[in-house]
């Protein structure tokens, strides 16, 4: 259920925003689960090593927004 949710849930998301509201920013929520074994205080260049299948679609979600930002130009951001 998590990539359903996370991968699957954001698609339909940005598709959505893409198509009604291309200009409104759209925020989606992180976790420091995405980094894995990471020291507290990790910043954002910290390599993503996801340790369960929850961090790994979490991860997934976070290189959706990211690809739907650079291809689509999209105001999506994600904050952990």
């Amino acid at each position: 259920p998590f990539y359903e949710t996370h991968v699957g849930g954001t698609l339909n998301l940005l598709e959505s925003q893409r198509e009604c509201v291309p200009t409104s920013p759209l925020i989606l929520l992180g976790t420091a689960a995405e980094y894995g074994p990471a020291p507290p205080l990790t910043s954002e260049d910290y390599p993503p090593q996801p340790q369960s299948f929850y961090g790994a679609s979490k991860l997934a979600q976070t290189q959706l927004a990211q690809m739907a930002s650079s291809q689509w130009k999209l105001p999506v951001f994600s904050l952990r």
